[in-house]
Order: structure tokens, then sequence, then C-alpha cells
């Protein structure tokens, strides 16, 4: 552990020393890894591509085009945008994510096609690509390695799977419309519980001690989150965008302030009570008590950012979703507090 401790403060001082050699680097490995794992994916799908094997030639062009391009300008960038937005505020990152949508990602796109396209014309600039999807603020080509089929011949093996991929998120899409109370609720309990398997796997891991997993806490956090969180956050979300209408920043950030002081303050208050009541402690407001007011300071710091995005960029029918997968962190956290603070209080006794 001191190892590696020792390490991660190497590297963090060489970020903080020569943030340029260091993002030059660091972020050149993760396009190339980005691109490998691609080509993998792709070679387990489609025979052809197996037996051609990696095409070397495009994962340099990734090299060259993140280190010469892509690592020094979003370093330069960064900071310039740091320098003229100091502030770490709600509003301000927002404001900085927006700005960087805008201006950086335009150029690194207006830049990355005429460099990565595979079949180059006599007019970069107006270079055509076969693009699947993009993904994240830097987006990347998917699939041009083959021109598509026009033929009357039967799909590859990557074309069905992208088609049966493309089917399941429409079904999953419609679930959420057409019945959106049941699937908020089956995806939200099965974050929560997934959030304490997990939380408990890493105990086990890390303390010797600790043998199997505690189901009957695991039930209790299913009953909370199917039960309480669930529908008290879809119906309150709806609630919340019939009373304040709108996407507009101002408007995700008063919905966010509101949720965190009406909703959050609730729901800590129901899983604390509940949690004890399940427990059958004697006192089922005990803990509640002990814990609220350090477990509610630091939802405000995780929660007001993530509802300001939730509010801000996700449509209605998802929004619980979201908070769901927001929550398997954030129950992540609860869990080592909750543990934590027992711990101390038994070694204090």
């Amino acid at each position: 552990m001191q190892r590696v401790a020792s390490k991660f403060e190497r590297l963090t001082a060489l970020f903080r020393e020569r943030p340029l050699v260091a993002n030059m680097v660091t972020y050149p490995a993760l396009y190339v890894a980005a691109e490998f794992t691609q080509q993998t994916i792709l070679m387990s799908l489609d025979e052809s591509r197996r037996k051609r094997g990696y095409e070397w030639k495009i994962m340099l062009r990734y090299m060259a085009f993140a280190t010469t391009v892509s690592a020094p300008f979003l370093n330069y960038w960064y900071r310039y945008l740091d320098r003229v937005i100091p502030s770490r505020g709600t509003k301000e990152a927002i404001q900085k994510a927006l700005t960087d949508q805008a201006v950086s990602s335009t150029i690194i796109l207006a830049a990355f096609y005429p460099v990565i396209a595979q079949h180059f014309t006599e007019d970069r600039g107006t270079h055509s690509v076969d693009c699947g999807y993009t993904t994240g603020p830097h987006s990347r080509r998917v699939d041009n390695y083959a021109p598509q089929k026009t033929t009357g011949r039967s799909l590859s093996e990557e074309s069905s799977f992208r088609i049966v991929m493309q089917h399941a998120v429409a079904r999953v899409r419609t679930l959420f419309k057409s019945r959106p109370l049941f699937a908020n609720v089956v995806s939200f309990g099965s974050m929560y519980i997934g959030a304490e398997v997990v939380q408990q796997t890493i105990l086990q891991k890390l303390d010797p001690s600790v043998r199997g997993y505690d189901w009957p806490l695991v039930g209790r956090y299913a009953v909370v989150g199917t039960g309480i969180y669930a529908p008290a956050l879809f119906y309150w979300y709806r609630y919340l965008d019939r009373v304040m209408p709108g996407k507009l920043v101002a408007i995700a950030v008063r919905k966010a302030l509101i949720d965190q002081l009406l909703a959050s303050s609730t729901l800590l208050v129901a899983f604390y009570t509940a949690m004890s009541a399940m427990e059958g402690k004697e006192d089922i407001f005990a803990e509640l008590k002990a814990k609220f007011v350090p477990t509610y300071k630091l939802s405000c710091c995780f929660w007001i950012p993530a509802q300001c995005i939730n509010f801000f960029l996700v449509p209605p029918h998802l929004r619980v979703v979201t908070v769901g997968i927001c929550s398997f962190a954030w129950v992540n956290i609860l869990c080592i507090m909750k543990r934590m603070t027992v711990k101390a209080s038994e070694e204090d006794t």
C-alpha cells in the first residue's frame, strides 16, 4: 500500500509540475487504448476483420493526433477556462461545460476527421466519414473501417449486433415512456441494491473478518429503494416539472436547490428511520439525530451539482433512473459513513 501511495504521489506531482508533458503522455495512451479496444471488439464480431488483424496505422494516426493536437490544445484550453471562469460553483461549472462544448469540441472535431479519416479524398476538409455514433465532448470515429454493404446480402455479425442493441434500447425507452413508474421503480431499486452489494464486496476484500453477504441488510435497502425512494421521486419530479417547466440554467439550478431543501431532507429522514425500524432498534430516531446533519451537508455537495445536470439535460421520464445512477455512488458513500460511525462508536465503548 505504501508503494502504491508513493507512486500515486509521484504521479500527481508530475501532473502539477509538468502538466503538459504528463497530459501528452497519458492522453494519447488513452486514445490509442480506446482504438485498440474498438478494433478488438470488431474483430470478435467479424471473421474477416479477425483474419486481417489489428490496423496499426490507424492507431499511429490516433497517437499522432492526440499527442500533437488534442493533448496540448486541451491543456492550454482548460488553463484558459480556469483563468477566465475561476469559480467552482454550479453555475460556473455549467458555463464551462457549455463553453467547452461550443468551442473546444467544434475545433477538435474539425481537426479530427481530416487527420484520422481512413479513406482520404482530394479535399480533406470535405471528407465524408461513415460514423456509427459519437461519444463524449471530443467525439471520435466509431465505424469507418469498411463501407456499408448496399447489396441484398445478409447482414454481417456487426450489423446484426448493432440492430439488436438499437432494438433493445428502443424497447427500454418505450418502457420508460409507456410505464414510467414501473420502469423507474425497477431500475432505481436495482441500482440501490447493487450499490449495497458492491459495498459489501469491497468490505470483504478489505477486511478478512467480514465473510459472506448480509442479505437481510440488502433486503432493507431493497425496501427503501423500491418502496420509498423510487415512487416518491417519480411523483416529486413530475410535480417540479409541472410547477417549474423549462430547461434554462436558472430554472435547473432553482429546481436543484428546492429538491435539496425539500426532497433530500425528507428522504434522509425516511432512510434513517426506516432502516432503524427494520433493524428493530428501540429508538428509531437515535441514528437520525446523530447522523442527519453531517449526511445532509455531504448530500448538498453531491446532489446539488448532480441535480443541476439532471434538470438541465435529462428528459423528464429518465430523471428518476438518472438519480438512481447517481445514487449508486451516493449509497456507497452513505454505507461508508454509516459503517465508519458505527465502528468509531464501538471503539469508544
